[in-house]
């Protein structure tokens, strides 16, 4: 299947995109990081992918 394809069936199905499934999915990992652990947040932005 072609991606643009299954882009196109993932945002009908689930109302978002690929890519703003796997920043939602990323923010809410660098969020569990900051509540239970003791890492730095400038660490926690690094380790989830988040861009400063």
């Amino acid at each position: 299947m072609p991606a643009t394809k299954l882009k196109a069936i993932f945002k009908s199905i689930f109302g978002f995109s690929v890519l703003q499934y796997h920043k939602e999915k990323n923010l809410l990992f660098a969020r569990q990081l900051v509540q239970r652990s003791p890492v730095q947040i400038k660490k926690v932005a690094a380790i989830a992918g988040i861009k400063q």
